[in-house]
């Protein structure tokens, strides 16, 4: 009788073993919907605040930071109008800095 109930304690403790494994194992994740990102306020005000300061970068004629400041504009996506200022001036501002190496490489 020992070796039967041995038999079974080992066919148990198996089973408990695997369905323990099985468990454990993640299911995959399940398709998450397209999230849109909500901008605040404070993203609306950062907007703002780097297209005026590249406007004034590009004012003195500084193009290299000015192009971050348009950059960071159109990354934060915020205001559409504001987002396709940002996008005009700095292909406005790529282009002046394509004709400065140009330039420069003469």
């Amino acid at each position: 009788m020992k070796t039967a109930q041995r038999k079974l304690f080992f066919y148990i403790a198996t089973l408990l073993i695997v369905a323990g494994a099985t468990a454990c194992q993640k299911a995959p994740p399940a398709p998450s919907k397209p999230t849109t990102r909500t901008h605040s306020r404070a993203d609306a005000i950062a907007a703002q605040k780097y297209y005026d300061q590249g406007l004034q970068e590009y004012s003195r004629e500084n193009y290299l930071e000015a192009r971050t400041l348009f950059q960071r504009v159109i990354d934060l996506d915020t205001n559409e109008e504001l987002k396709t200022k940002a996008l005009e001036n700095l292909k406005k501002t790529l282009q002046i800095l394509k004709t400065l190496d140009r330039i420069k490489a003469k």
